[in-house]
């Protein structure tokens, strides 16, 4: 084996190992909270309805969810209130409908709608949408025609 070849495989196995323990700390990173908030996005979108009532418009977020709170957006524009992550959010509180891509360096793209709030005590609310930019676009097209005032 040639000297160079050598060194690049001693360097990504060097970089595997010590990104290792990062990459496992960012997967099982929870989001410090009650339980309460636990529990309201493991609520499926069957019991949002019979909770809220049916919505005016469902955004669906990340298609492998599409029956969990995590997984879509219930928009009541009647009631002026979206469902988010199983919570009420009043879209009066809702500045801001963007995107980012929050995948670290090297690693397949992941991307996540960002809601910025009025609201102090919710600043910002991040929504996993999945791996496509295509995709994160057309839901923050979707989330910004339900929050912009008419």
């Amino acid at each position: 084996m040639k000297k160079e070849n050598f060194l690049k495989v001693i360097a990504t196995s060097l970089l595997a190992v010590l990104a290792t323990p990062f990459t496992l700390l960012l997967t099982f990173w929870k989001k410090k909270g009650d339980d309460s908030s636990e529990s309201r996005k493991n609520k499926t979108v069957d019991e949002l309805i019979a909770q809220y009532g049916d919505p005016d418009d469902l955004v669906l977020l990340d298609a492998s969810r599409g029956n969990e709170a995590e997984g879509v957006v219930l928009v009541y524009d009647k009631g002026d209130f979206l469902i988010v992550n199983g919570e009420k959010i009043n879209k009066s509180d809702i500045s801001e409908v963007t995107f980012k891509n929050a995948a670290i360096a090297y690693l397949p793209d992941d991307y996540q709608v960002i809601l910025i709030s009025k609201n102090p005590n919710i600043p910002q609310i991040q929504l996993h949408v999945g791996y496509e930019r295509k995709w994160a676009m057309k839901v923050v097209e979707q989330l910004q025609h339900h929050v912009s005032p008419a």
